[in-house]
């Protein structure tokens, strides 16, 4: 090895050496509290909100989590973090409560924010509200079962999204990358989609549902609706008491697909590697194949058709109370 090299090599292990001697030092000294490092100094902030409004927006570029939850004396209020560099904008305008949030950190000034809770919390009355529109950046989102809206969008990049508020019309949740959990109400056409996450539904009544995930498994319970989509491209698919007026359609790349105890006037099931597996509530005529892997379905000619298809897996469907 040249000279040269081996210096560097040397210059370059002692740097980092002594870097780690100041920070384990330097940790040391606040006793192991990262937050002591924290160069962003915050305050709560609480915004009185005046004026009527049946129409909520939300749009910020912050990494506070946002919480939705009913005022105790009918006031209207939103209470935020903020500091220096994040602030918050509340307004009504022509019927709507608008919320603009503003993050104009750098990259660097993140670098030493430790322990502190960005939160933004919307406190509202309870009761139905026209529309809720959601469109942000990092933080996590949970809205109250004490609300309902005609139509509820929320989009957000990195987060984890809580909704147990219903949505007469349609509803629609968006997530780039983490987990959706939609319980306890009922809307007219829902959507929910996530890139990197897994979907929970539970003790829904919709219209039409769809459900969307690349990397993550989709999880169904109690839940009644007039058509099911759900589509999965890595992981496992939960079905489970689940009853659909008209078709239930599951398609899957890699992962299994499970249904206990749910039924549909039609299925149609696909799964490149995984197994189909369960039972359903009603017979069906059966129209199922594996390239490579045993099936074992009743042998039915009536009822609605259950289409499934695997490349790699087996199936194996009995009907509920049925032996063999």
């Amino acid at each position: 090895m040249k000279r040269v090299v081996k210096i560097a090599l040397i210059a370059a292990v002692s740097s980092i050496a002594a870097g780690t001697v100041f920070f384990v030092t330097a940790l040391a000294a606040v006793g192991g509290d990262f937050r002591k490092f924290n160069t962003t100094k915050y305050h709560t902030e609480t915004y009185d909100v005046d004026g009527e409004f049946d129409k909520i927006s939300v749009k910020t570029n912050t990494t506070a989590d946002i919480v939705f939850e009913p005022s105790t004396d009918g006031a209207c209020a939103v209470v935020c973090r903020e500091s220096e560099k994040i602030k918050y904008a509340v307004s009504v305008q022509d019927g709507a409560l608008q919320i603009n949030g503003t993050d104009t950190r750098k990259w660097y000034d993140r670098l030493f924010s430790f322990g502190e809770n960005e939160k933004l919390t919307v406190q509202i009355p309870s009761g139905e509200y026209s529309s809720l529109f959601m469109d942000t950046d990092v933080g996590d989102i949970c809205i109250s079962k004490e609300y309902s809206f005609t139509t509820l969008t929320v989009k957000t990049d990195t987060g984890d999204v809580e909704c147990f508020a219903s949505a007469s019309d349609s509803m629609k949740i968006d997530v780039d990358t983490g987990d959706i959990t939609a319980a306890d109400f009922t809307a007219g056409a829902a959507e929910f989609s996530t890139d990197t996450g897994h979907v929970r539904l539970s003790g829904l009544n919709c219209g039409k549902i769809s459900v969307n995930t690349d990397t993550g498994r989709a999880n169904l319970s109690n839940v009644t609706c007039d058509s099911l989509i759900v589509t999965v491209d890595t992981g496992d698919v939960s079905v489970k008491n689940v009853i659909v007026s008209g078709a239930l359609t599951v398609e899957t790349d890699t992962g299994d697909v499970r249904l206990e105890k749910s039924d549909a006037a039609t299925l149609s099931i696909k799964t490149d590697t995984g197994d189909v597996t369960g039972t359903l509530l009603t017979e069906k005529t059966f129209d199922a194949k594996a390239s490579t892997g045993d099936v074992d379905v009743p042998k039915t000619s009536f009822g609605g058709v259950c289409k499934i298809r695997t490349d790699t897996g087996d199936i194996c469907i009995k009907i509920e109370g049925e032996n063999g």
